[in-house]
């Protein structure tokens, strides 16, 4: 699916960029100020797949906060802090009668590498990538019947990659000279927080090997952006 969103994405940048003439822009501006609001979906992993948790459990909502530097008229560099928390809980997971409570938390800087091509006065189409480094919070509370009781707190620290492609829809205020557009993105992350239940298993001891989680995954974005000078 997203490889499919990436590609069509894609075809819109080359399109856009022949039907794209210089004369046309109007909006030009060195700085970008972004506001972004959306979801946050999990893939597969080992982790979820021990804890038999359902990833689609931790679909969330996503928000960032970017600034964006132009270099030139269609290349820039952005940078956005972004936040995604989740949480679900499941009954007999490892054994008979246990509850494992769940809750992720991830915050992340993601330096981006952007190309634009304007389609006309009021589209543009983007398509970049670039480095994540995540801060990624692992909250588990299990208990059995036993009774044994179990909270722990792990955080990791991951490096990852993206890709992210979009579109911007341009109003323009003539008084302020401000272009503020508003836009729809996909962004995939690959990136794999280790042994995110370490401590949880070492505290009941057990000989069950570490999981990883895939931390990353898609993001759908939409909101709003400031362009100025």
């Amino acid at each position: 699916m997203r490889k499919k969103v990436l590609l069509a994405l894609s075809v819109l940048l080359f399109l856009g960029g022949r039907a794209y003439s210089q004369e046309q822009a109007g909006y030009a501006k060195e700085n970008i100020v972004t506001l972004k609001i959306g979801g946050h979906f999990y893939p597969g992993s080992d982790f979820m797949d021990y804890w038999k948790a359902d990833s689609s459990d931790f679909d969330s909502i996503a928000f960032e906060l970017s600034y964006e530097r132009m270099l030139n008229s269609v290349i820039g560099i952005e940078v956005p802090v972004g936040y995604n928390q989740a949480e679900a809980t499941y009954n007999t997971v490892v054994a008979s009668g246990d509850t494992a409570k769940i809750h992720i938390e991830n915050l992340y800087i993601s330096p981006t590498l952007k190309l634009h091509i304007p389609m006309n006065r009021n589209f543009e189409a983007y398509a970049g990538g670039g480095c994540d480094f995540y801060r990624t919070n692992v909250d588990m509370d299990y208990t059995t019947t036993i009774p044994t009781a179990v909270n722990e707190s792990e955080s990791i620290s991951t490096f990852g990659f993206h890709g992210l492609a979009g579109i911007d829809w341009y109003f323009y205020n003539l008084q302020a000279n401000i272009p503020v557009s508003l836009f729809a993105e996909y962004k995939y992350t690959w990136l794999v927080a280790e042994n995110a239940d370490k401590k949880v298993l070492d505290a009941l001891s057990s000989s069950a090997s570490k999981h990883d989680l895939e931390a990353g995954g898609s993001h759908f974005f939409t909101g709003v952006r400031w362009h100025f000078q």
